[in-house]
């Protein structure tokens, strides 16, 4: 899975919005079967004061800081929830959090995307959702917000099924337009790597220097199977270790006092070493 998050800042446009994206890997095997977290917010302001876009800035982290502790502490449990559960319960703590604030005119999307491929996703707000897949581009976050009070809170989780060389757009809708106004999704769907996406980047950076706002840009592919290692924890003393190792270091040079710590420290290095390279071979 790649992803880029791309921030359009025209100062000159939209001075009274400010967005950022929040992207999350797993750190664990338990936390690698509920995938990948994807976050994205844009909020209007209504005055462009400096401390109002502070703390509108802060809004945005703290919201994504609640779900990816609330997603990925599911993990822990003994029975572990799924993917679209333990989004649910994260999106439910980051409701309360928002009940009690008197928000501003916000807009928020988490998704998430499984080891198989499943998206699960939900939104507030005018941020829009794309899904490119060969030449065709759909709208699947159009209908989410329908029957629910916007920008106040995350109504249910939709799911689907994604496959390999899907592109999952989060975007502003001032990015959504300007891309359909210069025609650019004919060159966008046929993204396919990081260099190709720099390439038209670079090529339209002319016309980038007009826009405002946010595009996170995920190239779907399967994960690579990923090792998480757990080393053991010992508890011997420290000090039992050291002596240990001088004690050897002692019988390797028994008349030269003086070069033994440095053996002795020469000798765990190099067993460390050891367990590294033995670890290494166990992995590949």
């Amino acid at each position: 899975m790649q992803f880029f998050e791309l921030l359009f800042n025209n100062k000159r446009k939209n001075k009274d919005i400010v967005f950022d994206s929040f992207c999350f890997i797993p750190q664990s095997k338990p936390e690698s079967k509920l995938g990948f977290l994807y976050l994205a917010g844009q909020i209007q302001l209504p005055d462009v004061q400096r401390q109002t876009i502070i703390e509108t800035r802060d809004l945005l982290s703290q919201l994504a800081e609640i779900i990816q502790k609330e997603y990925y502490q599911t993990a822990e449990q003994t029975n572990q929830p799924s993917s679209e559960q333990a989004l649910k319960i994260a999106l439910d703590k980051t409701n309360q959090f928002l009940a009690e604030k008197p928000n501003p005119d916000l807009s928020f999307t988490a998704l998430v995307v499984t080891p198989e491929l499943k998206l699960f996703l939900s939104k507030m707000g005018s941020l829009q959702i794309l899904l490119l897949r060969q030449q065709e581009v759909f709208n699947i976050g159009q209908d989410i917000n329908l029957g629910i009070q916007p920008n106040k809170s995350f109504p249910n989780v939709i799911e689907g099924q994604l496959e390999e060389t899907d592109k999952v757009l989060i975007l502003s809708k001032t990015v959504l337009d300007f891309f359909n106004e210069q025609d650019l999704f004919p060159k966008i769907v046929k993204v396919r790597t990081k260099k190709y996406l720099k390439g038209f980047l670079k090529r339209h950076k002319k016309l980038f220097k007009n826009l405002s706002g946010l595009c996170l840009f995920i190239l779907v592919k399967k994960p690579k199977k990923k090792v998480f290692i757990s080393l053991p924890q010992f508890s011997a003393d420290k000090s039992k270790v050291d002596n240990l190792f001088l004690k050897l270091a002692r019988k390797i040079l028994p008349h030269s006092p003086a070069l033994q710590p440095k053996l002795a420290k020469s000798i765990f290095a190099f067993i460390v070493l050891i367990i590294v390279l033995i670890l290494g071979l166990l992995i590949f």
